[in-house]
């Protein structure tokens, strides 16, 4: 008897395979998964970078002195900012590198407003490499310019120092500012640089 079940239950195994293969074999395929649509570019692709200056890249280069420490913008409308050491505890002083339109006059005017009694400007110019530079000085006591991240208070003894590169269509603004004794300290780093400046071919 033993046998007989074992063989019984063998053919009932394999007619059970036999039907549920056959059972597999008559469902319909699988419809194909729609095309997906098109991925669109990211908005994170056209944000305005550290510089704010997508789709416009720069007219010129530069190199900056070896003492000066690369900082973040606080701004998109800056190209670069960089730190100059302080002289003593006076303070350190920062360069703003901006590309702006609007004409130099008017811009040495709105600078001598930021200062107590609108001090006068020393201008002078050079020719480096092909460029127009107009280098304004101002020494005064500042009450700023009156960005958020300006410092509010006046600050006695300050220099505003700025090389201006004439390009087209906006010029570029080069404009270190700080106490008088560090701005001065940083002179010669500040005309070193203004040798590096060369229109980009």
């Amino acid at each position: 008897m033993r046998p007989r079940s074992l063989a019984s239950g063998s053919l009932l195994g394999l007619l059970l395979a036999i039907w549920l293969l056959a059972s597999g074999c008559e469902q319909a395929p699988a419809e194909p998964a729609a095309n997906p649509r098109p991925e669109r570019p990211s908005k994170a692709k056209t944000q305005p970078s550290a510089t704010g200056k997508i789709g416009k890249p720069s007219a010129i280069s530069w190199r900056k002195p070896a003492a000066w420490r690369i900082s973040s913008n606080p701004s998109t409308m800056r190209d670069a900012t960089y730190r100059v050491k302080s002289v003593g505890d006076l303070g350190d002083a920062e360069m703003s590198v901006m590309r702006v339109g609007g004409g130099v006059l008017a811009n040495i005017n709105r600078w001598r407003d930021q200062f107590v009694a609108r001090p006068k400007a020393k201008i002078n110019k050079r020719q480096v490499n092909g460029l127009e530079v107009t280098i304004v000085q101002i020494n005064g006591a500042f009450r700023g310019s009156g960005l958020p991240s300006d410092p509010v208070g006046v600050r006695a003894a300050f220099t505003m120092l700025t090389a201006i590169v004439d390009t087209s269509p906006a010029r570029y603004f080069f404009k270190l500012t700080g106490p008088a004794a560090t701005v001065a300290a940083a002179r010669e780093d500040f005309d070193a640089l203004i040798d590096t400046f060369a229109p980009k071919k």
